[in-house]
């Protein structure tokens, strides 16, 4: 579904990301790892077209997404849920919902999915609310949404446990064994150990913007964790 390859990206001058390349499948999750400040994020951007790739190839279903804005990849079919969650605070929880849909110009008229709210039904209560007076967890929920409105076949998580109180770190668990039961290709970014070999199939270590480790989530061992993702 995604085949990354020799994919170099970063910051002015700065390269973060070094040679990367992996693939995607439907129905699994890959979980990228690594310390802090390694990459990750920035290799998410890149994958999504918010920071623009330096060399290299991202290839969506074999046609090629170098070059292209990050509004012709969400129309393509990639969901993407930042780290921050970066919803509208002043906007409705509705209002943020909807505008996960122009992603998908064929649903906009149809409206919310209902669906979506059935996944998350607080939302629907709290439709009218704005979302910065949303709870950290209720945001996150939010972003998932958002994501989600524009039915993706792939989405693309940036911590969406972070700072999250545990009974929903337990939904979002939950949530993305559903996704990749419905068909999905999810690539999480994740620092927990336990959350990551509960919730993946297989993983990606970075260090140092480059690949060191992969694997069946099986293989993630105590060599690697503590060689790459040990402070």
């Amino acid at each position: 579904m995604l085949t990354v390859s020799g994919l170099e990206s970063g910051y002015g001058e700065s390269m973060v990301v070094r040679d990367v390349g992996f693939s995607l499948a439907p129905g699994r999750v890959t979980c990228l790892m690594g310390r802090n400040g390694v990459g990750k994020t920035t290799l998410l951007k890149t994958i999504m077209g918010v920071i623009r790739a330096k060399r290299g190839s991202v290839r969506w279903n074999g046609d090629e997404l170098i070059g292209e804005p990050p509004s012709r990849r969400a129309r393509g079919g990639i969901g993407y849920v930042p780290q921050g969650r970066e919803i509208f605070p002043q906007l409705t929880v509705e209002e943020n919902v909807l505008l996960g849909l122009e992603a998908n110009p064929k649903r906009r008229r149809a409206g919310v999915p209902a669906a979506v709210y059935e996944r998350f039904p607080a939302l629907y209560e709290m439709r009218s609310r704005r979302g910065g007076d949303l709870s950290g967890g209720q945001q996150q929920q939010l972003a998932f949404a958002r994501a989600l409105v524009s039915e993706p076949a792939m989405l693309l998580l940036d911590e969406p446990t972070e700072g999250i109180q545990p009974n929903i770190v337990m939904d979002i668990a939950r949530l993305i064994g559903e996704l990749r039961a419905e068909g999905l290709a999810v690539l999480l970014v994740e620092q927990s150990v336990t959350f990551a070999r509960e919730a993946a199939d297989a993983f990606l270590v970075l260090d140092k913007g480059t690949i060191v480790a992969q694997g069946a989530i099986e293989e993630l061992d105590e060599s690697i964790i503590h060689r790459h993702l040990t402070v």
